[in-house]
């Protein structure tokens, strides 16, 4: 286990990060700074509040906006504000403070998912007695269209996946976000059946009408974090390492995803794991 940092090195990483990692990717410099000359403590509770500060004359200026029928300049704003909400709740939303920075996220993406292209669908999918939030964006033209199923990792939400779905959605595949067991807004924690989960998912995605069932694929992006549940390659395992996940979950569900993406980027077939070329456009 690593050493705890002090606020003098958690600052010093948080200047590193900005523009780069992170929820600190779509930060700009001044109002990190500002932030950091705030920050006086490692109390969640100040942290979650300067960033809320930050965040909020963003989400005005995207209502005014949108009230004034500047669509997309009102969607930069929302996801301008949405960034310093989603840095507020960092690395988990673990205190009052902190959920509240996470509710906010949540309800400043979706409101610039509106004017997104195609446009966020929020959807709760059934769970056995609870649901499971994703997000889906599948253009509506009357066709059934690829898709891939992307998720993050224990400190990266759903929402996070919005360059992913961009560059999905530029190649001509549609896109759906999701939240892996025990982070975000997933309902169960990882446990020995917590594949249910994406089980659940891509028995939606097989019903929906837009959505073709035989070209259903998954991204993985997560550097840590566990997935319960065997994994279908090392029988009597409990736990399958997150790393690489994308091309594990193509195994796992080798007969409903035909590929499968891992954190270093590759493609592998999910039933005979063998590298495959990129996913070819519709």
């Amino acid at each position: 286990m690593g050493r705890i940092k002090d606020l003098h090195e958690i600052k010093t990483l948080i200047r590193e990060r900005t523009g780069k990692r992170n929820v600190f990717r779509h930060a700009k410099r001044e109002d990190v700074e500002s932030v950091l000359a705030n920050l006086t403590s490692k109390d969640p509770e100040l942290w979650a509040r300067e960033w809320s500060r930050v965040a909020k004359p963003y989400e005005e200026q995207g209502a005014k906006l949108e009230q004034a029928g500047k669509l997309t300049a009102a969607r930069e704003a929302y996801l301008q504000a949405y960034a310093y909400y989603a840095a507020g709740r960092y690395p988990t939303p673990h205190t009052p403070g902190k959920m509240a920075s996470f509710r906010k996220s949540l309800e400043l993406y979706e409101r610039a998912g509106k004017f997104f292209d195609p446009p966020l669908e929020r959807v709760n999918v059934p769970l056995g007695d609870k649901t499971t939030p994703i997000y889906v964006r599948v253009p509506k033209d009357g066709l059934k269209h690829s898709i891939v199923i992307n998720f993050g990792g224990i400190d990266s939400f759903k929402a996070e996946s919005y360059e992913y779905d961009e560059a999905l959605q530029r190649a001509g595949m549609a896109s759906c976000s999701l939240d892996m067991p025990g982070v975000g807004e997933a309902p169960i924690k990882a446990s020995p059946t917590a594949d249910a989960l994406f089980s659940a998912v891509i028995d939606y995605l097989e019903k929906r009408p837009d959505v073709d069932p035989k070209r259903i694929g998954i991204l993985g992006r997560s550097f840590g974090g566990y997935l319960g549940g065997q994994n279908g390659l090392r029988r009597g395992r409990t736990f399958a390492r997150f790393s690489g996940l994308g091309w594990r979950c193509a195994l796992l569900f080798s007969g409903r995803l035909v590929a499968g993406v891992d954190q270093r980027r590759q493609l592998f077939d999910g039933p005979r794991h063998r590298p495959l070329p990129p996913i070819r456009r519709q």
